[in-house]
């Protein structure tokens, strides 16, 4: 009797290892789209999920309702199994928003949440993912079982293509990124830019500082010819004849007059 118990284990943390799906990404989504129909009008007990859904009432079923659970496409206790808000996304979901929904799912169960983070950008082989998996405490008589199962649904979800022995795993995040602030001109990029070559006359001759009466060594004189100055001079009766001088001098040396 106590032979049979120990070969009729529905969960694989029942060793004393770490839990994780012992199903690939791929079975879960078949099985979703049958609880997604059965429970349709309501909540379900186990004996009719369980033989209804996975297709047997004993261990091996109960082992796929806890995937179920962990991939977070199943929700609620014995008394009452329903599919969860995700699984009738996914299965509801036009094919281009399953994707990412696929993503979600895959990275709910802790185990391959952490083996994605670990390794996403980079192409490992099986040998990896398995020391990695040993590190969080998978039973070593699962980690093979653990790393296959890994292996294919990281492929279904579209964010790992084998490669030769190894798999390369894609670094993309699950939201979408809106562009970086540090892609957009600064200020002082924005100000060069605005007064380029491509610039209208106003702000060129805008850009010049008119002269002061009492600058003793103004700028050089514009190379360009085509700033253009407008100078308005106002005669003040009390202006003694060497300011004015002064002030006619600057005025010839910027070619104004």
């Amino acid at each position: 009797m106590s032979g049979e118990n120990k070969r009729q284990m529905p969960k694989g943390g029942r060793k004393g290892g770490r839990q994780f799906p012992q199903i690939n990404l791929k079975d879960a989504v078949e099985y979703a789209k049958k609880l997604v129909s059965k429970t349709h009008t309501g909540a379900q007990p186990e004996e009719i999920i369980l033989k209804g859904v996975f297709g047997s009432s004993g261990p091996s079923g109960k082992v796929r309702a806890s995937a179920m659970k962990q991939f977070g496409l199943m929700s609620g206790t014995a008394d009452a199994y329903k599919a969860s808000e995700l699984g009738k996304k996914l299965v509801a979901a036009p094919p281009e928003d399953q994707p990412e929904l696929l993503r979600q799912v895959l990275l709910k169960p802790a185990v391959f949440n952490t083996l994605y983070e670990t390794f996403k950008g980079d192409a490992v082989s099986a040998a990896k993912i398995r020391q990695q998996a040993s590190t969080h405490e998978v039973h070593p008589d699962n980690l093979d079982k653990c790393v296959n199962l890994f292996i294919e649904s990281v492929e279904f979800a579209g964010v790992g293509t084998r490669e030769g022995d190894n798999i390369q795993l894609q670094n993309a995040p699950l939201i979408p990124q809106t562009t970086s602030l540090d892609m957009q001109p600064s200020g002082l990029e924005s100000i060069a830019h605005a007064s380029g070559a491509g610039g209208d006359e106003s702000s060129k001759t805008n850009s010049i500082a008119a002269p002061s009466p009492t600058d003793e060594s103004p700028p050089p004189r514009p190379t360009s010819g085509r700033a253009v100055i407008h100078v308005n001079i106002g005669l003040d009766s009390s202006l003694d004849t060497e300011k004015l001088e002064k002030q006619l001098e600057l005025l010839r040396r910027y070619g104004a007059i």
